[in-house]
């Protein structure tokens, strides 16, 4: 994939900045910035990244001893989110809850998200050891699931995996879920595939969603996707997103945002806060995670999930 060389972020101020046809990494850095993507497959970032592959959200919720809970993870209380590179769930616990009081460090569930870019096509196979319950969903541009790796049970950690055939040139969304009821808790999962053999998910050179920086200033950015199939993320700030015409991935991340599937079948994430989030044409898949958000599905037969608090939803036109 050809790909612009000028990647540097830009280091505050109110900026507009212009891709090309290529396939550009376009950062906005601190300050309200406008970013239009251009034709190709952009990554689009309106505040600095740095290393850290993986959008992260933190529940707390009543977890029991029975199987398959990983669907009720996003349904109890939002405490934490940000970006990691790794799958330590000890260091979230600890993080969230501290150690002698606050959040139940036995009951509590995370959700990893990020994006897979294919260079090869063939069969990956995927895994995860847990204690307790994990799951890997992997969807396709289109929205269909295509990978559903169950590994959801009460148990000591124990190891399962899955096979799925994808494409080169293909961008799938990735979602690893993780919850824990008592005991031990541990999660790591691998990926292998054509030409190279088990190596961590969570550093995949093949992971391509930018993160938020450390410490960044946060910006209320407007971010146009233009043509191509375009992995957006808004960062911390009020923002405005809009995929552009072609299967796009929309994180709206912290603050009140609003995003804009338009044409393609998109994959949009609200974030934290209070967040619009308008599905456009064709089959889209729209998150609200946390805060109070309203989500309209509009044209063609979408999937909408209110997340943990009191959404609107509303379908629109085709079967929702």
């Amino acid at each position: 994939m050809a790909e612009n060389s000028s990647t540097t972020p830009a280091t505050g101020g109110n900026t507009t900045i212009t891709g090309t046809a290529l396939a550009d990494s376009l950062s906005g850095g601190g300050g309200s910035d406008t970013i239009l993507g251009g034709a190709g497959a952009d990554r689009l970032s309106g505040d600095a990244p740095l290393p850290g592959q993986w959008q992260y959200s933190v529940y707390t919720r009543d977890f029991t001893t029975a199987n398959n809970q990983t669907q009720f993870i996003s349904s109890g209380a939002s405490v934490g989110h940000g970006y990691v590179d790794d799958f330590d769930v000890r260091a979230l616990r600890n993080t969230v809850g501290g150690t002698a009081s606050g959040t139940d460090q036995n009951d509590y569930g995370v959700i990893y998200r990020s994006s897979l870019a294919i260079t090869t096509s063939g069969t990956y196979t995927f895994s995860t050891t847990s204690d307790d319950g994990s799951r890997i969903i992997i969807r396709d541009g289109a929205g269909s699931t295509v990978l559903n790796l169950d590994n959801d049970f009460h148990q000591g950690a124990t190891t399962r995996s899955g096979t799925v055939s994808l494409t080169a040139g293909q961008t799938y969304s990735i979602e690893v879920y993780f919850w824990e009821n008592e005991g031990a808790d541990s999660l790591s999962a691998t990926i292998a595939g054509p030409g190279f053999t088990s190596t961590d998910l969570a550093t995949s050179t093949l992971l391509q969603v930018p993160p938020l920086a450390t410490g960044h200033v946060d910006g209320n950015d407007s971010i146009l996707g233009e043509g191509g199939s375009d992995t957006i993320s808004g960062g911390g700030g009020n923002d405005v997103l809009y995929g552009g015409t072609e299967a796009d991935l929309l994180y709206g991340d912290a603050g009140n945002d609003t995003l804009f599937g338009d044409a393609g079948a998109d994959t949009l994430y609200g974030g934290t806060d209070a967040d619009l989030v308008y599905g456009g044409l064709d089959q889209d898949t729209i998150y609200g995670d946390a805060g109070a958000d309203t989500l309209f599905g509009d044209a063609g037969n979408d999937l909408a999930y209110g997340g943990s608090e009191a959404d609107l939803l509303y379908g629109g036109l085709g079967l929702d």
